[in-house]
């Protein structure tokens, strides 16, 4: 995922954003159809580094496409979009919960359940636009500019009337990744990625590993997925929680105070002492993380990845 991060983000500044989002749905789909057909582990860890390579290219691309076509909203429109995502959170632990006690070969079911991304790739096809912010940086300012006309024209549609006069805003001078480690960033840049590497372990560390930590501590194989379920349901609700106060209150205090609870909650689901109190706990940490994850990568993660990946300051 590290790596397709860092390919996604050069190859979106060379071919542009649409195109490496709808390539990369179809990269990761395919490798988790292969990897659900894997013959041995071997192929299966193969096939599910390729996953993550595709599934991370697509992810960081994607939230700098919300932040450029929608840059006065990029908070709620990012939590919505961090909400849906989730969606596919629950959809997999309710799908896991239901198949794998069904025998020890249903996990490629699971597995296979990715390919399904082929589907928004076709979606996409018609109803994604290119960057206009990309393209006017690249030179396509008439295809930019048609764009722009189609987009206010459907507001004009909308509103029943003309539209406010645009704001022109200050231009930037570019920027290049070696900024980031000046004094202006540099704090920033190492808070941000502490905070960032704990939400990476704790989401795919706590999500994907719940049911066997469960296990562990004897729980049978099937009680475990249906807590690991329940658990998952928090994280849509949980995204969708940040949708009415990201754009109102200073996203660092909404981010801060989402890391206090989650942290509460890791510690109190740790040493649970039943199964009411470790599915609770579980769930406010599930739905607090996602509402932590929406305030940190709009107001800081977003800008800074624009500016070391596509090498232009981001306000």
């Amino acid at each position: 995922m590290m790596f397709g991060a860092v390919l996604g983000g050069r190859l979106a500044d060379r071919i542009g954003r649409r195109t490496v989002i709808l390539s990369s749905v179809v990269f990761y789909s395919l490798f988790s159809l292969a990897a659900a057909a894997s013959p041995n582990v071997e192929w299966l860890g193969v096939f599910r580094i390729l996953t993550g390579i595709g599934l991370q290219a697509m992810t960081g691309v994607l939230l700098v496409f919300v932040s450029e076509m929608y840059p006065h909203l990029r908070g709620r429109y990012q939590a919505i979009l961090l909400g849906l995502g989730c969606i596919g959170v629950s959809l997999v632990a309710g799908i896991s919960s239901l198949l794998v006690p069904l025998g020890p070969g249903m996990w490629r079911w699971v597995i296979g359940v990715g390919a399904l991304g082929v589907v928004g790739c076709i979606l996409g096809l018609r109803i994604l636009p290119e960057s206009v912010r990309w393209q006017v940086d690249n030179g396509r300012t008439v295809q930019a500019e048609r764009l722009v006309n189609r987009l206010e024209a459907k507001a004009r549609l909308k509103i029943g009337g003309a539209l406010p006069d645009p704001v022109v805003a200050q231009e930037t001078a570019p920027g290049v990744l070696g900024d980031l480690f000046t004094r202006r960033y540099l704090g920033r840049l190492v808070v941000l990625s502490i905070c960032m590497i704990c939400f990476i372990l704790l989401n795919y560390g706590f999500n994907g590993w719940v049911a066997t930590l469960l296990v562990e501590r004897g729980l049978p194989n099937a009680e475990a997925l249906r807590i690991a379920f329940s658990i998952s349901l928090a994280s849509v609700p949980g995204a969708f929680l940040a949708y009415p106060v990201i754009d109102r209150f200073e996203r660092r205090a909404v981010g801060a105070v989402s890391m206090v609870v989650v942290a509460l909650s890791l510690l109190i689901f740790a040493f649970a002492p039943n199964a009411t109190v470790m599915v609770a706990s579980g769930f406010v940490l599930t739905a607090r993380k996602d509402a932590q994850c929406s305030a940190v990568q709009v107001q800081w993660v977003t800008p800074l990845w624009s500016f070391s990946m596509y090498s232009s300051a981001t306000n």
